[in-house]
């Protein structure tokens, strides 16, 4: 691992930037519900390929 002139690290990775990362990602883990916005974002999807499928034919209707 070799430091730069202004202090970072190379190498090995930004550990300052992992270190804060991680913190952020385990503060958001204890403070959000993931299910529920796993839910959410799994209806939204839904939503968005309703709103993308072509019409649906009617009975009887050919392709011509």
């Amino acid at each position: 691992m070799t430091s730069g002139a202004t202090g970072e690290m190379y190498g090995e990775g930004n550990w300052k930037a992992d270190e804060e990362y991680r913190r952020g990602l385990k503060e958001f883990s204890e403070t959000h519900d993931s299910e529920e916005l796993a839910r959410e974002a799994a209806d939204d999807l839904d939503d968005e390929d309703e709103e993308a499928s072509p019409p649906k034919k009617k009975e009887g209707e050919g392709e011509w």
